[in-house]
């Protein structure tokens, strides 16, 4: 049955401690436990429970070398319900799995020695989980005036909110660390203005060459004033003043340290007391050398880059995916006339000819689907408006895909080349043609020699004065080329008559007529004319009057206000060849001369007789040579 708690007079003012555990304790059966009946407990061991009952502090009680518990209502509302069982039995049945512990803390117990420990964790079964949880426990003997120990008190003071607190700013820190190495942020500072002392981690005071054990404590500013790079000391001083003002501090600048010269930058904000002062200023620091020292080198090589691109002749462009210019050096705005400004500049495509636009945007679509070489020979318009053939190469810069993301590129004038090479076809097919006259001219000649009354000797002279005159004629367009600018000048009549002359024949008097207004020529008239003569006489030889036995030629010049004409007419003929529409070699070289050398007109009129041709060409400021017959 329960035994009283106490003796009667050990139970005087009880009724302060008649609490739940009181209670509980006053009616186990202690007897039937290893601790034995309460009246067998010394006073030291009764007084010690008594205490521990009436504390708020949760406290215990372990009884003899089995550790017995006994426990205040702070324990039971600390390990709750769950553990009421624990009264009256050995500690080791509560709490098994720290049952090595208490032993071996009961052993140096009951040697007389006292023990505390922080933190100790613990499974527990709270709410039909386990939690882990962590315990401050200071272990005290329980002894006698003899010295004999009757069992130990326990304090036990739940840290488990502290632990986890701690453990939590430890984590992030841990993270606040993992988020400014991967932010690049080296190092943290603290300024006090009162002190005026910084603060910092590690890093930060190793970047300025500043122990890190003064550094945590609080080092003279000076310190790490001496650690910032010479050149960027007034930069960074002054940032600070101008800090103190806005409250925000930004700067890019060196530091000399353990780690040598490093760039950092250094970012803050002002901290103020409870009067608006400054108080502190705290911050961070991020190293950008690698960022600093890569723009460096991009910014000289892109200074290399333009240097080279400025002098060279051509033209130098970048474009983006869709043809449009980025970048351009100063001889594409000297092509242009254009400003930088000038939204049509950088659309390349709009100088280019209309009617080779089409084809240039069709390979320029081509290279980007194929990610290859763009190459176009088109022409482009130049500052007067003029259009020049120019040659188009660009080539693809690949990004870390291998994707084309832009074009780098060249135009190249080759309008003098172009026109070389133009100009080279027409002499091409202008010696063509002027062989194929020559076998015809002579095939000519040979019928109007042949139409003459003579011998076989005779024939033979004639024919051979008129392939001498014909040579000579043939000669005069090269002469009077060799003589230009030696001031030597024909007059009109003459040339006619001497690139005439090879057709003549004695016994047809009137077959050819020269006259009319005669003026003096310059070289380039002179040459021009020859070319003119030369292939009229040359096509009437062979499709006009002069192929014809009844044929007459009569050639008129007249000068009237400074315009010459001059009439080409052909009689007692019939043209039937092909080339008398005048669309052969012959015909165009003759519009080209008249029209675009002379600028003159030509027309061409066919009659049921033969041609009519008239030339206008304007002479200003010329004068008769004499009149002509």
């Amino acid at each position: 049955m329960p035994i009283g708690y106490f003796t009667p007079a050990e139970s005087v003012g009880t009724s302060a401690m008649r609490s739940a555990m009181h209670e509980r304790i006053r009616q186990f059966d202690w007897a039937a436990s290893t601790a034995g009946a309460v009246d067998g407990w010394s006073i030291e061991l009764r007084s010690v429970c008594r205490t521990a009952l009436l504390s708020s502090t949760p406290m215990a009680v372990l009884i003899g070398r089995d550790g017995v518990v006994l426990y205040n209502d702070a324990i039971r509302a600390m390990f709750g319900e769950e553990y009421d069982f624990a009264l009256g039995r050995p500690i080791a049945e509560v709490l098994p799995a720290a049952a090595g512990f208490y032993t071996k803390m009961l052993g140096r117990i009951f040697a007389g020695a006292s023990a505390r420990f922080d933190d100790i964790p613990y499974r527990l079964r709270r709410l039909g989980r386990s939690d882990k949880v962590w315990f401050d426990l200071e272990f005290t003997p329980i002894m006698d005036s003899t010295g004999r120990v009757h069992g130990a008190l326990v304090i036990s003071v739940e840290t488990t909110t502290r632990v986890k607190a701690l453990r939590e700013l430890e984590h992030s820190r841990e993270r606040l660390r993992l988020a400014l190495a991967a932010g690049g942020i080296v190092g943290t500072w603290e300024v006090d203005f009162r002190t005026e002392t910084v603060r910092s981690d590690e890093r930060y005071a190793r970047l300025h060459g500043v122990n890190p054990g003064v550094a945590e404590k609080g080092a003279d500013k000076g310190l790490f004033i001496s650690g910032i790079h010479p050149d960027d000391r007034m930069l960074v001083m002054a940032a600070f003043d101008q800090a103190k003002v806005d409250g925000n501090y930004r700067c890019q600048h060196r530091v000399v340290g353990d780690e040598g010269t490093r760039w950092i930058v250094a970012s803050g904000r002002i901290r103020h007391g409870n009067d608006e002062a400054p108080v502190s200023f705290l911050g961070t620091a991020v190293d950008v050398t690698e960022q600093v020292e890569t723009a460096a080198a991009l910014a000289e090589s892109e200074e290399r880059f333009r240097t080279y691109a400025e002098t060279l002749p051509h033209v130098i462009f970048e474009w983006d995916q869709d043809g449009r210019a980025t970048y351009a050096n100063r001889r594409w705005f000297e092509f242009t006339g254009c400003e930088d400004e000038d939204e049509e500049v950088w659309n390349w495509p709009s100088f280019v000819h209309a009617d080779d636009r089409t084809l240039v945007v069709e390979h320029w679509r081509a290279a980007i689907t194929a990610g290859e070489r763009f190459r176009s020979v088109a022409r482009h318009r130049d500052s007067s408006g003029e259009y020049r053939w120019m040659e188009a190469t660009a080539l693809p810069i690949r990004d870390s895909r291998q994707q084309a993301a832009s074009w780098i590129g060249t135009l190249v004038d080759i309008h003098d080349a172009k026109l070389i090479e133009a100009e080279r076809a027409l002499v091409a097919r202008e010696l063509d043609h002027r062989v194929k006259n020559f076998f015809a001219l002579t095939q000519g000649l040979i019928g109007l020699t042949q139409r003459e009354d003579h011998d076989l000797s005779s024939f033979a002279s004639r024919l051979r004065g008129r392939l001498d005159a014909l040579h000579h004629s043939h000669n005069l367009i090269r002469l009077r080329e060799a003589e230009a600018g030696s001031g030597a000048d024909d007059a009109l009549l003459e040339l006619m008559r001497r690139l005439l002359e090879p057709y003549r024949i004695a016994q047809e008097e009137g077959r050819i007529n020269i006259g009319g207004d005669d003026i003096p020529l310059d070289p380039g008239q002179m040459t021009a004319f020859a070319l003119v003569f030369h292939e009229l006489a040359t096509n009437s030889a062979k499709y006009g009057a002069l192929a014809a036995p009844a044929g007459r030629i009569d050639l008129a010049s007249r000068l009237s206000g400074g315009m010459l004409q001059i009439t080409w007419q052909e009689s007692g003929c019939a043209r039937i060849a092909a080339g008398v529409q005048g669309g052969g070699f012959g015909s165009r070289l003759i519009t080209s001369v008249i029209e675009h050398q002379l600028r003159g007109k030509f027309e061409r009129s066919t009659e049921p007789d033969g041609v009519h041709i008239l030339l206008v060409i304007p002479v200003p400021g010329t004068r008769l040579a004499r009149k002509g017959h």
